[in-house]
C-alpha cells in the first residue's frame, strides 16, 4: 500500500491525505457506535424492534423506508453485531417516529 501511494502524483496523495482526515476526524457520525453503548446495545436492538413491532413495520417493509437491505436491518437488530452506525441508528428512530438522544455523563 505505501509503494503504492509513494508512486501516485502530490495532487492524488492529497486528494487521498484529505479523505484519511475526514475519516479520522470526521467518523463519529459513520463511525461504529457499539463500542459506546457498551451493553447498553441490546436495548437499543430490543427498542427498535419493538417500535417496529408497534408501527406495524415487517423487517422488508423497515428496510425498504430506511433505503438500505434486510441484511442490514438485521445486522441492526443483532445485539451481538458490533457493527450499528450512528447513521444508521439515526434512519431507523426516523422510520419508526424516534429519534437519537446521547448523553454526555
Amino acid at each position: 500500500m505505501r509503494e503504492w501511494l509513494k508512486g501516485l502524483d502530490a495532487a492524488d496523495r492529497r486528494v487521498i491525505g484529505e479523505d484519511i482526515k475526514d475519516v479520522e476526524f470526521s467518523w463519529p457520525i459513520g463511525m461504529p457506535l457499539v463500542r459506546f453503548l457498551g451493553r447498553d446495545q441490546r436495548v437499543v436492538a430490543r427498542q427498535v424492534e419493538a417500535a417496529m413491532q408497534q408501527k406495524g413495520l415487517s423487517k422488508a417493509e423497515m428496510a425498504r423506508r430506511m433505503h438500505t437491505s434486510r441484511a442490514a436491518l438485521d445486522r441492526l437488530l443483532d445485539p451481538e453485531n458490533e457493527g450499528i452506525t450512528l447513521s444508521t441508528l439515526r434512519k431507523a428512530a426516523g422510520v419508526v417516529g424516534r429519534e437519537i438522544r446521547l448523553r454526555l455523563v
